[in-house]
């Protein structure tokens, strides 16, 4: 869907996406400015995004022997996303696509990623209550997600003097290679000390411990009810065969193909745009429309910054920068020069003020430079006028057009 917005003009042919990006220094750090000197190498970078939007999704749904294909896939969309931060300002979408890509690691590199570490040395043994369906199946949940497969699962009832330790603390027991034991969230802690990954969460677990142990109490009286919802969820398992799966890849194939029809269709027509008009003002409501407008079909062109320009009850205009009202002269663009918002929530609110439609925002805002202005020591404002100086990009290797005000708003203060 991202790949289908784009345009295959400017992404593929001409290559002038990520020149156009790099010039939108709202989003932009000084090494995507110095890039800018070197146009041949930002066509390679447009070209580049624009296939692996288009090929990692056919990687992804390969039908057989998916190990390497599928890896391949989520390599290149990894490597995309890490190429974003050093050149552009994007906040969390980074660690937000790395979360959503780790589902799509196929399951046999995980295995040979186990397989291939040595097995952690005296380990613990668990004993569990052999009449306790649930006991038995959450240990052995616990010892994989812990990476203790290699851990002793035993019935407690093999055992005497486990067995009567069992129902004393109506509990499971851990005991340690050295002989300790423990019952509990104690032994919980046992397992985590001895896992190769959990055993460095140790002392923020020990901090819970009077939270774990009631949790455990809860859960130990109520076993059949934590049986039942560890059934549900468990699911049943679900036999796909090479048809069928080649049937999927094939299906997901035409469905991509579909969407992108629709989606270039809809951004050259405008009968189609006016039929699908109410359809996509209730998916707006709904916030299940997606726009990719910073940078689909291009990324924008008319960069630029806010001011306000201030006529004071005596003395001449002011210009002054939003949001920090600092004085301005000249038309150089601010944040060139350092830093303008202090994060992206304050970035989004005052791009949203270029829009029609968050007019009311910019009247809300507005309204309270006017206060705070009018709070400063012998200075008393009568108008304001919001203004946005725009600075248009211009394909390579054109510098940007020079600035021109555009007011958006002018707000008397009374």
């Amino acid at each position: 869907m991202a790949a289908s917005h784009k345009s295959i003009q400017g992404w593929l042919f001409e290559g002038s996406a990520v020149w156009l990006a790099f010039h939108i220094d709202i989003f932009t750090w000084p090494a995507a400015r110095q890039l800018l000197a070197y146009p041949a190498l930002l066509q390679l970078f447009s070209r580049g995004a624009y296939l692996i939007q288009w090929l990692a999704p056919l990687l992804l749904i390969w039908p057989s022997r998916s190990l390497f294909p599928r890896l391949l896939g989520v390599g290149l969309l990894l490597s995309m996303h890490v190429g974003f931060p050093p050149f552009l300002k994007l906040g969390l979408f980074l660690w937000v696509s790395i979360v959503c890509l780790l589902p799509l690691v196929p399951g046999q590199f995980w295995d040979r990623l186990v397989t291939a570490r040595p097995a952690p040395q005296n380990l613990p043994t668990i004993y569990y209550d052999q009449d306790c369906r649930f006991c038995r199946d959450a240990a052995t949940i616990l010892t994989r997600l812990l990476r203790l497969e290699a851990c002793a699962l035993l019935p407690a009832q093999s055992q005497p003097e486990m067995e009567a330790l069992m129902r004393e603390a109506n509990s499971w027991v851990v005991q340690t290679a050295d002989g300790r034991r423990t019952v509990e969230y104690s032994a919980f802690l046992q397992l985590c000390a001895a896992s190769p990954w959990a055993h460095r969460l140790g002392r923020p677990l020990a901090w819970c411990t009077p939270l774990g142990t009631r949790l455990y109490r809860l859960v130990s009286h109520h076993r059949r009810s934590a049986w039942r919802l560890l059934n549900a969820l468990r699911g049943k398992p679900v036999a796909i065969g090479a048809r069928l799966q080649q049937a999927c890849a094939a299906t997901a194939i035409l469905l991509m193909l579909v969407g992108a029809w629709h989606a270039n269709l809809a951004a050259v027509s405008a009968s189609f745009r006016q039929a699908t008009e109410s359809f996509g003002n209730r998916l707006r409501h709904l916030g299940l429309q997606q726009r990719w407008i910073v940078f689909s079909p291009m990324p924008m062109v008319n960069d630029g910054w806010f001011e306000l320009q201030v006529q004071p009850t005596s003395g001449s205009p002011q210009r002054l920068l939003v949001p920090s009202l600092s004085p301005r002269n000249g038309n150089s663009n601010p944040f060139r020069s350092g830093r303008v918002y202090r994060n992206q929530r304050q970035r989004k609110f005052f791009l949203n003020l270029q829009e029609p439609e968050h007019a009311k925002a910019a009247a809300a805002y507005v309204r309270d430079a006017c206060r705070q202005l009018s709070a400063r020591p012998g200075f008393r404002p009568s108008q304001l006028d919001l203004v946005w100086m725009q600075e248009t990009s211009q394909p390579p290797p054109l510098p940007p057009a020079p600035v021109v005000a555009v007011p958006r708003l002018r707000q008397s203060c009374g």
